[in-house]
């Protein structure tokens, strides 16, 4: 069984959909299977990994019985990585996925996922709602992207008091796996200070070591629409991902968050 992740903040703005896509894709290069998914009816990862162009069919699709989970799913060309996307190509397909976050069906799906590969990564719709309560309460773990700047600093303690409550009433295996900086412009005094003040005055679990600097060439990947590591001369951006992916899989491992990579999956060279 693998671990569902939601990709969560209470604030847009944050690069979720960056982290979800570019995290996911680091931690498929590392030979785990990871389904990237689309639960925010925005679209935003279709957009931003060119899927909304190859297929309309997704999240929607297959809550309404539209088509089989199997069905909705594109993959990657080594299968290590698959989408799933909103499939919100109408208004009405957005109460689909609302109404399937009421009766319970959106996290049997979820589940359903996370039997047929390591990592569920969700990128969830910003801000506290009840599709993203919903998610949560499916989820094993939430991963919270946060800009080093006031107005966003200042949203995380709602945001994980959210969390906290939904693992008290109706999620207790939910973990908070950490909070990761992003966007972080380390020429601005100001971010500088906060960093200092913020991140380095809260409890050590709380945020990954892993910084997400800025970076135009996240922009240039946006409108191309790939990972970052699929551009030449993204080598910095892409190892800031692939470093969180690494200490991702560290904390898992000190945690004992149970890594669904079992000895037997492991192959040779040949």
């Amino acid at each position: 069984m693998g671990r569902v992740i939601l990709v969560g903040s209470q604030k847009g703005g944050v690069g979720k959909t960056t982290t979800a896509l570019n995290l996911g894709y680091s931690l498929s290069r590392l030979g785990s299977h990871v389904i990237v998914v689309d639960a925010d009816p925005q679209g935003s990862l279709g957009i931003a990994s060119n899927l909304s162009r190859k297929t309309t069919t997704g999240f929607a699709q297959v809550l309404s019985g539209e088509c089989l989970l199997g069905e909705a799913l594109t993959r990657s060309r080594d299968e290590s990585l698959a989408m799933l996307g909103s499939g919100v190509n109408e208004a009405d397909h957005a109460m689909v996925i609302e109404d399937a976050a009421r009766d319970g069906r959106l996290g049997a799906e979820m589940r359903r996922l996370a039997e047929a590969s390591h990592y569920v990564l969700v990128d969830a719709p910003a801000g506290v709602g009840s599709l993203v309560r919903a998610l949560l309460e499916a989820a094993d773990g939430v991963l919270i992207p946060v800009r080093c700047q006031n107005l966003y600093l200042k949203s995380l303690p709602a945001f994980l008091r959210l969390v906290q409550k939904v693992k008290e009433s109706r999620n207790p295996s939910l973990e908070i796996d950490g909070a990761v900086v992003t966007l972080r412009d380390e020429r601005s005094a100001s971010e500088t200070a906060l960093y200092s003040e913020f991140v380095g005055g809260a409890p050590e679990a709380l945020f990954f070591k892993t910084v997400i600097r800025h970076d135009e060439i996240f922009e240039k990947a946006s409108q191309k629409a790939v990972p970052v590591a699929m551009l030449p001369g993204a080598a910095a951006a892409a190892r800031a991902y692939l470093d969180l992916a690494l200490e991702y899989r560290e904390r898992e491992a000190e945690r004992g968050w149970g890594a669904s990579e079992e000895e037997d999956d492991v192959q040779g060279l040949f």
